[in-house]
């Protein structure tokens, strides 16, 4: 269910003329909220250069790849369709972790995940008023993200580290990674304080936000019990 208002709320806000003005608020507030719940619950971690590494790939794949083109199709296409692509991410889960031979592929998990693809192929395709175009190829960057994400972290995820902890690590990284782009790009982020701060006037982004917040933190609990493969076909 959060997943499907995720999407919905993305093509809402519009974020499409630059993805990294809505990226930064958004991670910043999540950092803020991940931040007062681990120290008022005395659980704050210290960085190392493996976590932080760690951190990076992640946070690229979870973050910054899918959300920069979630905000870059969204408005182009609808976000039921856009919710039914991003829906593939357990067939390349599947792929990933068969390849890495993480775990025990039975042919009744085959058929079950391909079966639903083939489902959302035909409600894509056959929709008569979104024919098969570039933004819809693009969009299928996102599955591939979240699919890699989701493997990497259930197969390197630090062991003395709790959810809440990888949601923090993962949200800060991101947004500290985001932050050095935009300095490259643009040269000086003081010009786009206000573009930043427009978003928090607009009462969309505050659903986003809060969403998002109750779908990392799920997400990870989840990760963390059932692993990439099942988590992703929830």
């Amino acid at each position: 269910s959060l997943w499907a208002l995720h999407f919905s709320l993305v093509k809402l806000v519009d974020a499409d003329q630059n993805p990294f003005s809505i990226l930064i608020p958004l991670l910043l507030i999540l950092c803020i909220l991940f931040f007062c719940i681990l120290k008022l619950s005395n659980k704050l971690f210290k960085f190392t250069y493996k976590k932080l590494l760690f951190f990076i790939i992640a946070g690229t794949f979870a973050y910054i790849i899918p959300l920069s083109v979630e905000f870059l199709v969204a408005p182009k296409i609808d976000a039921g369709i856009l919710t039914l692509i991003v829906s593939s991410v357990p067939v390349f889960t599947l792929l990933l972790v068969w390849t890495l031979r993480l775990i025990k592929v039975n042919l009744r998990l085959i058929l079950g995940t391909f079966s639903g693809l083939i489902g959302i192929s035909l409600i894509v395709l056959g929709n008569n008023n979104n024919s098969l175009n570039l933004w819809l190829i693009a969009s299928i960057i996102v599955p591939l993200s979240f699919a890699f994400n989701a493997v990497f972290m259930e197969k390197y995820w630090p062991s003395n580290l709790n959810s809440l902890q990888m949601a923090f690590g993962e949200c800060l990284t991101s947004l500290i990674f985001i932050l050095f782009l935009n300095l490259l790009v643009k040269g000086n982020l003081t010009n786009n304080i206000i573009e930043y701060v427009e978003w928090l006037f607009i009462p969309n982004f505050w659903f986003l936000t809060f969403i998002t917040f109750l779908e990392v933190s799920l997400y990870f609990f989840l990760l963390n019990r059932i692993g990439a493969v099942f988590i992703n076909i929830g």
